[in-house]
Protein backbone atom coordinates (compact mmCIF):
# COMPACT_ATOMS: atom_id res chain seq x y z
CA UNK A 1 0.00 0.00 0.00
CA UNK A 2 1.36 3.87 -1.24
CA UNK A 3 1.92 6.09 1.65
CA UNK A 4 0.45 9.62 0.97
CA UNK A 5 3.33 10.75 -0.03
CA UNK A 6 3.56 8.29 -2.42
CA UNK A 7 0.52 9.14 -3.94
CA UNK A 8 1.52 12.75 -4.04
CA UNK A 9 4.47 12.41 -5.90
CA UNK A 10 2.26 10.01 -8.39
CA UNK A 11 -0.18 12.59 -9.19
CA UNK A 12 2.67 15.37 -9.25
CA UNK A 13 4.41 13.03 -12.15
CA UNK A 14 1.15 12.36 -14.14
CA UNK A 15 -0.14 15.82 -13.59
CA UNK A 16 4.05 16.66 -15.50
CA UNK A 17 3.49 14.35 -18.47
CA UNK A 18 0.01 15.33 -19.28
CA UNK A 19 1.47 19.22 -19.06
CA UNK A 20 4.32 18.09 -21.57
CA UNK A 21 2.36 16.19 -23.62
CA UNK A 22 -0.32 19.53 -23.87
CA UNK A 23 2.46 21.34 -25.01
CA UNK A 24 3.71 19.45 -27.66
CA UNK A 25 0.57 19.59 -29.23
CA UNK A 26 -0.02 22.86 -28.93
CA UNK A 27 3.28 23.26 -30.47
CA UNK A 28 2.50 21.14 -33.38
CA UNK A 29 -0.93 23.49 -33.87
CA UNK A 30 1.05 26.29 -34.02
CA UNK A 31 2.79 25.33 -36.28
CA UNK A 32 0.64 23.82 -38.94
CA UNK A 33 -2.53 25.64 -38.45
CA UNK A 34 -5.60 24.76 -41.04
CA UNK A 35 -6.56 27.18 -43.33
CA UNK A 36 -8.90 28.20 -46.27
CA UNK A 37 -6.98 27.14 -49.47
CA UNK A 38 -4.58 29.28 -51.30
CA UNK A 39 -5.79 29.65 -54.82
CA UNK A 40 -4.94 32.04 -57.58
CA UNK A 41 -6.93 32.96 -60.94
CA UNK A 42 -5.52 31.96 -64.28
CA UNK A 43 -6.11 33.77 -67.42
CA UNK A 44 -9.31 33.73 -69.54
CA UNK A 45 -8.10 31.90 -72.90
CA UNK A 46 -10.18 30.40 -75.82
CA UNK A 47 -13.07 33.43 -75.73
CA UNK A 48 -15.98 33.11 -78.20
CA UNK A 49 -19.15 34.71 -78.10
CA UNK A 50 -20.44 32.51 -75.81
CA UNK A 51 -18.08 30.36 -74.02
CA UNK A 52 -14.65 30.82 -72.34
CA UNK A 53 -11.77 28.69 -70.58
CA UNK A 54 -11.01 29.59 -67.42
CA UNK A 55 -9.51 28.08 -64.31
CA UNK A 56 -7.24 28.51 -61.43
CA UNK A 57 -4.00 27.00 -59.56
CA UNK A 58 -3.94 25.46 -55.94
CA UNK A 59 -1.10 26.86 -54.29
CA UNK A 60 -2.37 24.92 -50.95
CA UNK A 61 -4.97 22.98 -49.30
CA UNK A 62 -4.31 24.91 -46.17
CA UNK A 63 -3.43 21.96 -44.49
CA UNK A 64 -6.93 20.41 -45.23
CA UNK A 65 -8.07 18.29 -47.61
CA UNK A 66 -9.62 20.09 -50.78
CA UNK A 67 -13.20 18.78 -51.21
CA UNK A 68 -14.44 21.09 -54.41
CA UNK A 69 -12.81 23.37 -56.69
CA UNK A 70 -13.58 25.54 -59.84
CA UNK A 71 -14.52 29.27 -61.23
CA UNK A 72 -17.01 31.59 -59.92
CA UNK A 73 -18.53 34.36 -62.73
CA UNK A 74 -21.07 37.11 -62.92
CA UNK A 75 -21.71 40.13 -65.42
CA UNK A 76 -22.73 42.06 -62.47
CA UNK A 77 -20.63 41.01 -59.51
CA UNK A 78 -17.15 42.04 -59.72
CA UNK A 79 -16.28 39.93 -56.45
CA UNK A 80 -18.00 36.84 -57.83
CA UNK A 81 -18.74 34.11 -55.17
CA UNK A 82 -20.53 30.88 -55.24
CA UNK A 83 -23.52 32.53 -55.15
CA UNK A 84 -23.54 33.69 -58.95
CA UNK A 85 -22.63 31.38 -61.39
CA UNK A 86 -20.17 28.72 -60.61
CA UNK A 87 -18.28 25.40 -62.60
CA UNK A 88 -16.64 21.99 -60.62
CA UNK A 89 -13.41 20.35 -61.28
CA UNK A 90 -12.10 17.64 -59.57
CA UNK A 91 -8.52 19.48 -58.90
CA UNK A 92 -7.51 19.00 -55.49
CA UNK A 93 -3.73 20.92 -56.22
CA UNK A 94 -2.23 22.86 -59.12
CA UNK A 95 -3.55 24.14 -61.72
CA UNK A 96 -6.81 23.24 -63.52
CA UNK A 97 -9.36 24.66 -66.30
CA UNK A 98 -12.88 24.78 -66.39
CA UNK A 99 -15.14 26.01 -69.39
CA UNK A 100 -17.73 28.77 -69.35
CA UNK A 101 -20.66 28.25 -70.95
CA UNK A 102 -24.06 29.90 -72.24
CA UNK A 103 -22.06 33.63 -72.01
CA UNK A 104 -23.94 36.50 -73.41
CA UNK A 105 -21.94 37.71 -76.64
CA UNK A 106 -20.43 41.26 -76.56
CA UNK A 107 -20.66 41.40 -72.35
CA UNK A 108 -17.82 41.61 -70.03
CA UNK A 109 -17.56 39.20 -66.82
CA UNK A 110 -15.67 38.92 -63.81
CA UNK A 111 -14.43 35.51 -62.67
CA UNK A 112 -12.58 33.81 -59.61
CA UNK A 113 -11.03 30.60 -58.97
CA UNK A 114 -12.27 29.17 -55.91
CA UNK A 115 -11.60 25.74 -53.85
CA UNK A 116 -13.25 24.06 -50.71
CA UNK A 117 -11.87 22.29 -47.84
CA UNK A 118 -12.81 21.51 -44.09
CA UNK A 119 -12.45 25.21 -42.92
CA UNK A 120 -14.31 27.02 -45.41
CA UNK A 121 -13.70 28.59 -49.23
CA UNK A 122 -10.59 30.41 -50.57
CA UNK A 123 -10.82 32.76 -53.44
CA UNK A 124 -8.28 33.46 -56.20
CA UNK A 125 -8.07 37.35 -57.47
CA UNK A 126 -11.10 38.69 -59.65
CA UNK A 127 -9.72 39.25 -63.19
CA UNK A 128 -12.37 40.36 -66.25
CA UNK A 129 -12.79 39.73 -70.01
CA UNK A 130 -15.52 40.39 -72.84
CA UNK A 131 -17.11 37.90 -74.87
CA UNK A 132 -16.87 38.13 -78.54
CA UNK A 133 -19.82 40.08 -80.38
CA UNK A 134 -22.35 37.68 -81.50
CA UNK A 135 -22.81 37.13 -85.54
CA UNK A 136 -26.05 37.50 -86.85
CA UNK A 137 -28.30 34.47 -86.75
CA UNK A 138 -31.15 33.84 -89.50
CA UNK A 139 -33.84 31.79 -88.21
CA UNK A 140 -37.25 30.68 -89.63
CA UNK A 141 -36.13 30.57 -92.62
CA UNK A 142 -38.92 29.63 -95.40
CA UNK A 143 -40.24 29.70 -98.99
CA UNK A 144 -43.58 31.85 -98.92
CA UNK A 145 -46.17 31.38 -101.89
CA UNK A 146 -47.30 28.60 -103.95
CA UNK A 147 -44.52 26.00 -105.14
CA UNK A 148 -44.88 25.76 -108.80
CA UNK A 149 -43.07 26.37 -111.92
CA UNK A 150 -43.07 29.55 -113.87
CA UNK A 151 -44.52 31.19 -110.70
CA UNK A 152 -42.89 33.14 -108.12
CA UNK A 153 -42.16 32.72 -104.68
CA UNK A 154 -39.90 34.15 -101.74
CA UNK A 155 -37.87 33.98 -98.74
CA UNK A 156 -39.28 34.39 -95.24
CA UNK A 157 -37.09 34.91 -92.47
CA UNK A 158 -36.31 36.23 -88.98
CA UNK A 159 -33.24 38.40 -88.44
CA UNK A 160 -31.57 38.49 -84.84
CA UNK A 161 -28.53 40.23 -83.21
CA UNK A 162 -27.11 39.77 -79.69
CA UNK A 163 -26.05 43.32 -79.74
CA UNK A 164 -28.95 44.72 -81.34
CA UNK A 165 -26.58 45.52 -84.64
CA UNK A 166 -28.72 46.60 -87.51
CA UNK A 167 -29.53 44.16 -90.75
CA UNK A 168 -27.63 45.07 -93.89
CA UNK A 169 -26.52 43.45 -96.96
CA UNK A 170 -27.92 39.84 -96.34
CA UNK A 171 -27.94 37.74 -99.09
CA UNK A 172 -29.83 34.95 -101.06
CA UNK A 173 -29.30 30.94 -102.64
CA UNK A 174 -31.53 29.78 -103.99
CA UNK A 175 -30.83 25.90 -104.49
CA UNK A 176 -32.58 22.95 -106.24
CA UNK A 177 -32.39 19.43 -105.48
CA UNK A 178 -33.61 15.29 -106.61
CA UNK A 179 -35.36 14.67 -103.37
CA UNK A 180 -36.73 16.80 -99.82
CA UNK A 181 -33.55 15.15 -98.26
CA UNK A 182 -31.15 17.68 -100.67
CA UNK A 183 -30.14 15.27 -102.77
CA UNK A 184 -27.52 16.43 -105.93
CA UNK A 185 -28.46 19.84 -104.53
CA UNK A 186 -26.95 22.18 -106.63
CA UNK A 187 -27.07 26.53 -106.51
CA UNK A 188 -29.28 27.76 -108.70
CA UNK A 189 -27.12 30.11 -110.99
CA UNK A 190 -28.28 33.89 -110.73
CA UNK A 191 -30.89 32.84 -108.07
CA UNK A 192 -29.42 35.44 -105.30
CA UNK A 193 -32.84 37.53 -104.76
CA UNK A 194 -35.27 37.22 -101.94
CA UNK A 195 -37.95 36.51 -104.88
CA UNK A 196 -37.71 33.69 -107.49
CA UNK A 197 -39.59 32.88 -110.08
CA UNK A 198 -39.22 29.41 -110.59
CA UNK A 199 -37.84 27.95 -113.62
CA UNK A 200 -40.00 25.58 -115.66
CA UNK A 201 -37.10 22.92 -116.19
CA UNK A 202 -37.45 22.01 -112.45
CA UNK A 203 -40.77 21.11 -112.07
CA UNK A 204 -40.95 17.90 -109.95
CA UNK A 205 -37.88 18.85 -108.39
CA UNK A 206 -37.46 20.44 -105.10
CA UNK A 207 -35.97 23.73 -104.20
CA UNK A 208 -34.60 25.61 -100.94
CA UNK A 209 -33.43 29.14 -100.00
CA UNK A 210 -30.43 29.69 -98.40
CA UNK A 211 -29.66 32.89 -95.98
CA UNK A 212 -26.58 34.57 -95.16
CA UNK A 213 -27.81 37.07 -92.42
CA UNK A 214 -25.39 40.26 -92.43
CA UNK A 215 -25.58 43.08 -90.12
CA UNK A 216 -24.06 46.67 -90.55
CA UNK A 217 -21.35 46.65 -87.65
CA UNK A 218 -19.97 44.25 -85.43
CA UNK A 219 -19.49 40.79 -86.39
CA UNK A 220 -20.83 39.85 -90.17
CA UNK A 221 -21.37 38.20 -91.60
CA UNK A 222 -23.60 34.92 -89.82
CA UNK A 223 -23.41 31.25 -91.02
CA UNK A 224 -25.96 30.09 -93.92
CA UNK A 225 -29.15 28.86 -92.35
CA UNK A 226 -31.40 26.80 -95.30
CA UNK A 227 -35.16 26.11 -95.46
CA UNK A 228 -36.79 22.67 -95.83
CA UNK A 229 -36.96 21.50 -99.19
CA UNK A 230 -40.07 22.06 -101.07
CA UNK A 231 -41.78 20.11 -104.02
CA UNK A 232 -42.39 21.76 -107.26
CA UNK A 233 -45.81 21.34 -108.63
CA UNK A 234 -46.22 20.99 -112.53
CA UNK A 235 -46.39 24.71 -114.18
CA UNK A 236 -50.26 25.43 -114.72
CA UNK A 237 -49.50 29.12 -116.63
CA UNK A 238 -45.76 30.08 -118.22
CA UNK A 239 -45.23 33.96 -118.50
CA UNK A 240 -43.29 35.10 -121.36
CA UNK A 241 -42.20 38.25 -123.72
CA UNK A 242 -44.47 38.39 -126.38
CA UNK A 243 -44.35 40.89 -128.99
CA UNK A 244 -42.84 43.09 -126.99
CA UNK A 245 -45.43 42.30 -123.69
CA UNK A 246 -45.09 40.45 -121.21
CA UNK A 247 -48.08 38.07 -121.48
CA UNK A 248 -49.03 34.61 -119.45
CA UNK A 249 -50.63 31.64 -121.10
CA UNK A 250 -52.24 28.89 -119.53
CA UNK A 251 -50.96 25.08 -119.58
CA UNK A 252 -53.31 21.82 -121.12
CA UNK A 253 -51.93 18.78 -120.55
CA UNK A 254 -53.21 16.17 -123.25
CA UNK A 255 -55.90 13.73 -122.40
CA UNK A 256 -54.50 11.79 -125.27
CA UNK A 257 -50.53 12.11 -124.63
CA UNK A 258 -50.46 13.36 -121.16
CA UNK A 259 -47.72 15.78 -123.05
CA UNK A 260 -48.10 19.47 -122.27
CA UNK A 261 -49.18 22.15 -124.55
CA UNK A 262 -50.03 26.17 -123.97
CA UNK A 263 -53.49 26.70 -124.20
CA UNK A 264 -53.83 28.70 -127.48
CA UNK A 265 -52.17 29.75 -130.45
CA UNK A 266 -48.85 31.75 -130.02
CA UNK A 267 -50.37 36.25 -130.20
CA UNK A 268 -54.22 34.88 -129.10
CA UNK A 269 -55.17 37.23 -126.07
CA UNK A 270 -56.86 34.68 -124.47
CA UNK A 271 -57.73 31.29 -124.41
CA UNK A 272 -60.50 30.43 -127.35
CA UNK A 273 -64.20 29.65 -126.28
CA UNK A 274 -65.24 27.68 -128.96
CA UNK A 275 -63.62 26.48 -132.68
CA UNK A 276 -64.63 29.50 -134.43
CA UNK A 277 -63.65 32.46 -131.84
CA UNK A 278 -61.66 34.23 -134.61
CA UNK A 279 -60.65 36.79 -131.70
CA UNK A 280 -58.39 34.34 -130.52
CA UNK A 281 -56.95 32.59 -133.49
CA UNK A 282 -53.92 33.99 -133.04
CA UNK A 283 -50.72 35.07 -135.66
CA UNK A 284 -49.61 33.54 -138.30
CA UNK A 285 -45.93 33.06 -139.05
CA UNK A 286 -43.65 31.87 -141.73
CA UNK A 287 -42.00 28.69 -141.02
CA UNK A 288 -38.83 28.83 -139.42
CA UNK A 289 -38.96 32.65 -138.74
CA UNK A 290 -38.29 34.91 -135.69
CA UNK A 291 -41.73 36.51 -133.87
CA UNK A 292 -40.22 40.05 -135.21
CA UNK A 293 -43.45 41.06 -135.85
CA UNK A 294 -44.16 39.66 -139.52
CA UNK A 295 -46.54 37.45 -138.20
CA UNK A 296 -48.72 39.68 -135.95
CA UNK A 297 -52.58 39.40 -136.88
CA UNK A 298 -55.62 41.81 -136.51
CA UNK A 299 -59.05 39.69 -135.85
CA UNK A 300 -62.57 42.13 -136.38
CA UNK A 301 -64.82 38.87 -137.66
CA UNK A 302 -65.17 35.69 -138.59
CA UNK A 303 -64.74 36.19 -142.26
CA UNK A 304 -61.48 36.18 -145.08
CA UNK A 305 -62.74 40.20 -144.88
CA UNK A 306 -62.54 40.66 -141.06
CA UNK A 307 -58.69 39.35 -140.96
CA UNK A 308 -55.98 41.41 -141.74
CA UNK A 309 -51.68 41.92 -141.17
CA UNK A 310 -50.41 44.29 -138.93
CA UNK A 311 -47.07 44.63 -141.47
CA UNK A 312 -47.31 44.44 -144.86
CA UNK A 313 -45.17 42.34 -147.54
CA UNK A 314 -42.19 43.10 -149.43
CA UNK A 315 -42.34 43.19 -153.21
CA UNK A 316 -44.94 40.96 -154.64
CA UNK A 317 -43.00 41.36 -158.39
CA UNK A 318 -39.61 40.07 -159.05
CA UNK A 319 -36.79 40.51 -157.66
CA UNK A 320 -38.59 39.28 -154.56
CA UNK A 321 -36.79 40.64 -151.72
CA UNK A 322 -35.79 37.52 -149.61
CA UNK A 323 -33.44 36.78 -146.81
CA UNK A 324 -30.03 35.69 -146.55
CA UNK A 325 -30.03 35.90 -143.00
CA UNK A 326 -32.33 34.24 -140.33
CA UNK A 327 -32.94 37.16 -138.75
CA UNK A 328 -34.40 39.61 -141.84
CA UNK A 329 -34.11 42.15 -139.71
CA UNK A 330 -37.51 43.73 -140.15
CA UNK A 331 -41.35 43.14 -139.62
CA UNK A 332 -42.49 42.81 -143.25
CA UNK A 333 -44.29 39.54 -144.51
CA UNK A 334 -41.74 38.17 -147.03
CA UNK A 335 -43.19 37.11 -150.36
CA UNK A 336 -41.40 34.99 -152.70
CA UNK A 337 -43.54 33.44 -155.72
CA UNK A 338 -40.16 31.53 -157.48
CA UNK A 339 -39.35 27.98 -155.86
CA UNK A 340 -37.91 27.03 -153.55
CA UNK A 341 -41.29 29.45 -151.99
CA UNK A 342 -39.04 30.03 -148.90
CA UNK A 343 -38.53 34.01 -147.28
CA UNK A 344 -34.89 32.27 -146.46
CA UNK A 345 -32.59 31.65 -150.09
CA UNK A 346 -30.50 30.01 -149.39
CA UNK A 347 -32.57 27.49 -147.32
CA UNK A 348 -31.90 26.47 -143.86
CA UNK A 349 -33.26 23.34 -142.14
CA UNK A 350 -32.04 23.60 -138.79
CA UNK A 351 -34.59 26.92 -137.94
CA UNK A 352 -37.34 25.82 -134.91
CA UNK A 353 -35.52 23.03 -134.43
CA UNK A 354 -35.93 21.84 -130.54
CA UNK A 355 -35.85 24.38 -127.91
CA UNK A 356 -33.17 25.94 -128.17
CA UNK A 357 -33.30 25.91 -132.13
CA UNK A 358 -32.86 29.14 -133.86
CA UNK A 359 -35.76 31.53 -134.05
CA UNK A 360 -37.74 29.68 -131.37
CA UNK A 361 -41.14 31.92 -130.72
CA UNK A 362 -41.68 29.38 -127.93
CA UNK A 363 -41.29 30.48 -124.21
CA UNK A 364 -38.22 28.91 -122.73
CA UNK A 365 -38.84 25.49 -122.01
CA UNK A 366 -41.47 24.73 -125.19
CA UNK A 367 -40.90 25.07 -128.44
CA UNK A 368 -42.74 23.93 -132.22
CA UNK A 369 -43.98 20.25 -131.94
CA UNK A 370 -42.40 17.97 -134.21
CA UNK A 371 -44.91 15.87 -137.32
CA UNK A 372 -45.05 12.66 -135.09
CA UNK A 373 -45.60 14.77 -131.87
CA UNK A 374 -49.04 16.29 -133.49
CA UNK A 375 -49.98 12.95 -135.27
CA UNK A 376 -50.03 11.43 -131.77
CA UNK A 377 -52.16 13.51 -130.21
CA UNK A 378 -54.91 11.99 -132.45
CA UNK A 379 -57.06 15.26 -132.32
CA UNK A 380 -59.99 13.89 -134.78
CA UNK A 381 -62.29 16.17 -136.01
CA UNK A 382 -61.95 20.39 -135.27
CA UNK A 383 -64.73 19.82 -132.54
CA UNK A 384 -62.79 17.43 -131.17
CA UNK A 385 -59.36 18.91 -131.26
CA UNK A 386 -60.81 21.64 -129.76
CA UNK A 387 -62.18 19.79 -126.63
CA UNK A 388 -58.72 17.88 -125.96
CA UNK A 389 -56.19 20.85 -126.68
CA UNK A 390 -58.47 23.74 -128.06
CA UNK A 391 -57.41 23.78 -131.23
CA UNK A 392 -59.22 26.50 -134.00
CA UNK A 393 -59.74 27.63 -137.17
CA UNK A 394 -56.68 29.45 -138.14
CA UNK A 395 -56.63 31.41 -141.66
CA UNK A 396 -53.88 30.87 -143.73
CA UNK A 397 -51.57 33.77 -145.35
CA UNK A 398 -50.36 33.06 -148.83
CA UNK A 399 -46.69 33.41 -149.06
CA UNK A 400 -47.43 34.33 -152.98
CA UNK A 401 -49.38 37.21 -152.08
CA UNK A 402 -49.53 37.97 -148.63
CA UNK A 403 -53.47 37.59 -148.42
CA UNK A 404 -55.55 35.97 -145.74
CA UNK A 405 -57.89 33.29 -146.41
CA UNK A 406 -59.85 29.66 -145.21
CA UNK A 407 -60.54 31.58 -141.74
CA UNK A 408 -63.50 29.89 -140.79
CA UNK A 409 -62.74 26.31 -142.73
CA UNK A 410 -59.31 24.77 -141.79
CA UNK A 411 -56.61 24.82 -138.79
CA UNK A 412 -53.68 24.66 -140.63
CA UNK A 413 -50.37 24.53 -137.82
CA UNK A 414 -47.14 24.29 -138.69
CA UNK A 415 -44.40 21.37 -137.49
CA UNK A 416 -40.69 21.71 -136.97
CA UNK A 417 -40.26 18.88 -139.47
CA UNK A 418 -39.09 19.77 -142.57
CA UNK A 419 -39.66 17.60 -146.06
CA UNK A 420 -37.24 18.74 -148.97
CA UNK A 421 -37.28 22.13 -149.90
CA UNK A 422 -41.10 22.28 -147.99
CA UNK A 423 -42.34 22.45 -144.06
CA UNK A 424 -45.13 19.89 -143.03
CA UNK A 425 -48.21 21.26 -141.60
CA UNK A 426 -50.73 19.95 -139.52
CA UNK A 427 -54.59 20.32 -140.71
CA UNK A 428 -57.57 20.06 -138.73
CA UNK A 429 -61.43 20.75 -140.38
CA UNK A 430 -64.91 19.94 -139.63
CA UNK A 431 -64.42 15.78 -141.26
CA UNK A 432 -60.50 14.79 -139.97
CA UNK A 433 -56.93 15.97 -139.24
CA UNK A 434 -53.91 15.01 -141.53
CA UNK A 435 -50.48 16.09 -142.59
CA UNK A 436 -49.04 17.28 -145.67
CA UNK A 437 -46.54 19.78 -146.89
CA UNK A 438 -46.19 23.46 -147.83
CA UNK A 439 -44.06 26.25 -148.86
CA UNK A 440 -42.17 27.72 -145.59
CA UNK A 441 -43.15 31.33 -146.51
CA UNK A 442 -47.07 30.82 -146.36
CA UNK A 443 -48.03 32.00 -143.31
CA UNK A 444 -49.89 29.36 -140.44
CA UNK A 445 -50.96 29.30 -136.52
CA UNK A 446 -48.00 27.62 -134.27
CA UNK A 447 -48.66 26.03 -131.07
CA UNK A 448 -45.73 25.19 -128.19
CA UNK A 449 -45.67 21.82 -126.69
CA UNK A 450 -43.20 21.21 -123.66
CA UNK A 451 -40.06 19.95 -124.43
Amino acid sequence: MKTKTQKLKSITLLMAIGALLLYVSCSKDDENPKTVPVITTNPVTDVTDNSALGGGNIMNNGNSSITNAGIVFSSTNNQPTLDNEFTEVSATQGSFTSLMENLQSGTTYYVRAYAINGIGTGYGEAISFMTNNGLPIASNVTINGTVEANLEVSASYIYSDAENDPESGTTFQWYVADDATGTNETAISGATNVNYTISIDYENKFIAVGITPKASSGNSPGDEVKSAYFGVGEATTVTFMYNNEEVTYSIINSPTTGRRWLDRNLGAPNAPSSVDDYSNYGDLFQWGRLADGHQLMVRNGPSDADMSPVNGTTSTSEPYETSSNDDPGHSLFIVNKDAPNDWRIEQNDNLWQGVDGTNNPCPSGWRIPTAEEWAAENLGTITDAFTKLKITFTSIRSGSTGLIFQSITNARYWTSTVSGTMATYNQTNNTNTTQTTTFRNNGYACRCIKD
